[in-house]
């Protein structure tokens, strides 16, 4: 959602989320080449970034789901990439983005569990600190 008339696009609360307001500047009469980053170390770093940003979002709201959801939800993601998208044409490019894409919605669940567990812990630690610092800290 980067092509859109100024004024057109804005976000909504939370890391990621945007909205269009009005209507788009209209079709593209050209092919766009999108490019996810240049190697595998961009597209990892890439994934590390946007699985932090949602596994933030995630816990803030208190929706974190199972593992096996988002394992089933992963399976379900590189199976499209590789599959209905035709990542297969890619070669070794299109399956490793279909085995991200497939990592994604595992690594949001695995980072969103472990950040409320740190939360919980440092929540649980600060409780146990006697009254003075806790009004200290606090």
């Amino acid at each position: 959602m980067r092509l859109a008339r100024r004024g057109v696009k804005s976000w909504r609360p939370g890391r990621r989320a945007t909205v269009v307001l009005g209507e788009t500047a209209g079709a593209l009469k050209g092919a766009i080449r999108r490019m996810a980053g240049r190697d595998l170390g961009q597209l990892v770093a890439r994934l590390d970034l946007e699985t932090g940003a949602a596994a933030e979002d995630s816990a803030d709201a208190g929706r974190i789901g199972g593992f096996a959801r988002a394992l089933l939800s992963g399976l379900g993601a590189a199976a499209h990439s590789y599959l209905l998208r035709q990542g297969w044409r890619e070669g070794r490019l299109g399956l490793i983005v279909a085995l991200l894409s497939g990592l994604y919605p595992v690594l949001i669940q695995l980072r969103a569990a472990d950040l409320l567990a740190t939360r919980e812990a440092e929540a649980a630690r600060l409780q146990a600190q006697p009254l003075r610092l806790r009004q200290a800290a606090g």
